[in-house]
């Protein structure tokens, strides 16, 4: 990871309350990104002191996309800024999605959680893997992305809470109701996670991307740490450096 500066190229309104930006850096960081690492953010004009972590969305043609919901006074400014606006931050940091040697895989997103699952996507199509992306959201007015899953060539399953889009339900039943061993990947709330953990056969390889708040986004404050089954015991592994991505049976969640 290193300190880059980033320029913001296009900011533009994706759904309610959620933004997409994309950013100019450095060559260098298009070599170096891998799906599932994340960005660690000094906001531009705000009265925030720390960095906040986001998730890199996409990154091609010269340009890094983030993804974000507006949440404070942080997401609030990224959401506000100008084109021609740069700004610092550290990255890309963490550990991502495992891709080599998948022939098929399924996605599920959970609402902003869709975010960085389109990386993934474009890497596991350049591979020649079969994709489908289970995307839920609480309605069609939160819906993000879908059309970029499926530019790359992903088989796109759509749900809403409410019915307004796709499916009405829950993406994590649409993904089990296709259940067929093929390796899951995914991003979104707790409790999807919870879900998965508890209904996904364990012989199915799978990879959760974590959220949590973050400090120094290093590894050196502790902030995110999380706790890990090592065997019979709960170790305590950080979520900056040791993740965000872990496999998902080995979260104590």
């Amino acid at each position: 990871m290193k300190e880059r500066t980033f320029a913001i190229i296009r900011n533009t309104p994706i759904a309610k309350d959620t933004f997409r930006m994309d950013l100019a850096t450095d060559p260098s960081f298009f070599d170096e990104v891998r799906p599932g690492q994340f960005l660690h953010i000094r906001v531009p004009g705000a009265a925030v002191s720390l960095r906040r972590p986001i998730s890199v969305c996409d990154a091609k043609d010269g340009a890094v996309t983030i993804a974000c919901a507006v949440k404070g006074e942080g997401t609030k400014a990224l959401a506000t800024a100008k084109p021609g606006t740069e700004f610092a931050a550290t990255g890309p940091i963490g550990k991502g999605f495992p891709v080599e040697g998948v022939k098929k895989a399924r996605l599920l997103g959970g609402g902003i959680g869709t975010a960085p699952l389109l990386l993934l996507a474009r890497r596991l199509r350049e591979t020649g893997a079969q994709v489908t992306a289970f995307l839920g959201f609480r309605s069609a007015e939160y819906a993000i992305l879908a059309e970029d899953f499926v530019a790359l060539g992903c088989e796109v399953r759509l749900y809403s809470d409410d019915g307004t889009l796709g499916h009405k339900g829950f993406a994590l039943n649409g993904l089990l109701q296709e259940e067929d061993g093929s390796p899951v990947y995914a991003c979104g709330p707790k409790p999807m996670f919870r879900a998965l953990q508890n209904a996904l056969p364990a012989s199915t390889p799978a990879w959760i991307s974590l959220e949590e708040r973050m400090g120094c986004g290093v590894g050196a404050c502790l902030g995110c740490a999380v706790g890990i089954w090592e065997g019979k015991n709960v170790i305590h592994r950080r979520v900056c450096v040791d993740g965000p991505v872990f496999p998902l049976q080995e979260v104590v969640l």
